[in-house]
């Protein structure tokens, strides 16, 4: 159950989930293209499949062992929170992997799995980084068919919608937030985002041509 003073805000909420923008105080409302997040693509992978930061506490289920990032990491990975790391919505990979021994095979495969694309399954928001990354615990990614929608999914996660989608897909409330599984990610509402923008490595964009 969601508690909020408000019912006005409850009715906007129910109204979004289906797909319509309606406003308190005003007329009709809006169709909006909501749908599912699993519709526009697939969630990376648990941040046990990728790897683990411990040290001689197996066993281990993914190819990587969790280490500090070198300045030209192999394997990026977004991992942990960091306060005064995450003041964008450009956020740079905090770690990497580091192949265990006899695992290569695996470590490539699972960085085939990697994107640009990050959401926070805690704070309800979504983050790109500047080139593909592996996702943790903290930031796991999430796979498109066509990459040049991720910037507009970013932007449209992070407005009103974003925390609003996140607060009722959610299955724990807790100080005011959410926290999402990874089995609940798919079902997030989100604006379907055009595929009108790309941003570069420097996180300025122009329109597609």
């Amino acid at each position: 159950m969601l508690a909020l003073r408000e019912t006005e805000l409850a009715d906007t909420m129910t109204a979004l989930w289906r797909g319509m923008l309606r406003m308190l105080r005003h007329a009709p409302g809006h169709a909006l293209p909501i749908v599912p997040l699993g519709e526009l693509g697939e969630r990376g992978l648990l941040d046990r499949d990728i790897g683990s930061s411990k040290i001689g506490q197996p066993p281990f289920r993914g190819p990587f062992r969790i280490v500090e990032a070198r300045p030209a990491a192999s394997y990026p990975v977004l991992w942990v929170h960091d306060a005064e790391h995450e003041r964008s919505l450009f956020l740079q990979p905090d770690n990497e992997g580091e192949v265990r021994p006899g695992f290569e095979g695996c470590a490539i495969a699972v960085w085939e799995t990697a994107t640009r694309l990050h959401f926070d399954r805690d704070f309800q928001v979504a983050c790109m980084a500047p080139n593909v990354a592996l996702g943790g615990r903290a930031w796991p990614n999430f796979r498109l068919p066509c990459p040049d929608r991720e910037c507009s999914l970013t932007l449209r996660t992070n407005s009103t919608l974003g925390p609003m989608s996140f607060r009722r897909t959610g299955p724990r409330k807790q100080l005011g937030r959410t926290v999402l599984t990874m089995g609940k990610l798919p079902e997030l509402p989100v604006l379907d985002p055009p595929p009108s923008t790309i941003i570069g490595k420097d996180g300025t964009g122009h329109p597609i041509a």
